[in-house]
């Protein structure tokens, strides 16, 4: 005869919840009830035991992440770092005016600034406040179409001089000035834009040559394959919409290159099969 009595079980062990208890008298039967019941105590003590271990690494989880100190805290602040938005100006003209944060990379903070000309901004006493109060690392700098089609080429130089010095003399930014996209629909003014996109780059070429702090600050930026993506209207100088979002694309490059950063590679592997001149994280 045997009495069933019931037990709880925890872990991986017997599924049953009853287990029979031989009565005294037969040895064979009680040492099989006992390696049982052994085995529940293993379960037993396995399971419960892993889920101290568990609580204990939650709280020390949690603790870390209070900023007590710790292997944990050291890793977060150094991803937190690895994450920072990097705070940009961008003063744009018609080109950037649908331009929204929400749609363009997290890795920056963009304020915008928008002005149709470069002769208005280089007296903009606005901007000088919005430059000292937002403290930018970046100034990307996308004006001089609208110069050029009432101003002469001279002219509108001058004013991109203007502006260069102030920048230079006034904050740490890294600057670059995005040059004017050309236009396939009026060819005397794509001559226009031609000559002072050359000038242009010229002026930053030389004064990088001439002030070794500049070479790593001071840059322009080329948008001479977006040209053909105009409005076909006459004379018209807009971009159509893909020409614009192409711009983002442009802007978002444009900024990667102007703070100096590594270009992320897909995966380690695909590493080797690219260029050897291009940065990759390791």
């Amino acid at each position: 005869a045997v009495v069933s009595t019931q037990s709880g079980h925890y872990g991986r062990g017997p599924v049953d919840n009853q287990v029979e208890t031989p009565l005294e008298g037969n040895s064979t039967a009680a040492e099989n009830v006992n390696e049982s019941l052994e085995l529940n105590r293993k379960s037993y003590r396995r399971f419960f035991g892993n889920t101290q271990r568990l609580n204990d690494k939650k709280e020390d989880v949690k603790w870390n992440k209070d900023g007590a100190g710790g292997v944990d805290a050291q890793s977060t602040n150094n991803t937190t770092k690895s994450y920072q938005r990097r705070k940009c100006l961008l003063i744009h003209d018609s080109t950037f005016d649908g331009f929204s944060q929400e749609y363009f990379s997290n890795q920056f903070e963009v304020t915008t600034f928008p002005v149709k000309k470069v002769s208005i901004a280089a007296k903009s006493q606005r901007l000088k406040e919005v430059i000292i109060k937002k403290a930018p690392e970046c100034i990307y700098v996308h004006l001089g179409l609208h110069d050029i089609i009432s101003s002469s080429v001279d002219s509108t130089l001058c004013h991109f001089e203007e502006l260069r010095d102030f920048f230079v003399h006034s904050t740490k930014a890294n600057i670059c000035f995005s040059l004017v996209v050309p236009t396939t629909n009026s060819p005397t003014l794509n001559t226009k834009i031609e000559e002072l996109n050359k000038e242009l780059s010229l002026m930053i070429s030389t004064a990088r040559n001439d002030n070794a702090l500049l070479r790593d600050s001071l840059f322009t930026y080329d948008n001479s394959s977006v040209g053909w993506l105009n409005e076909k209207l006459d004379k018209s100088v807009e971009l159509t919409k893909r020409g614009k979002m192409v711009m983002w694309t442009k802007l978002n490059d444009g900024l990667r290159k102007t703070l100096r950063l590594p270009r992320p590679s897909l995966t380690k592997k695909d590493s080797s099969n690219t260029h050897q001149n291009r940065i990759h994280y390791r």
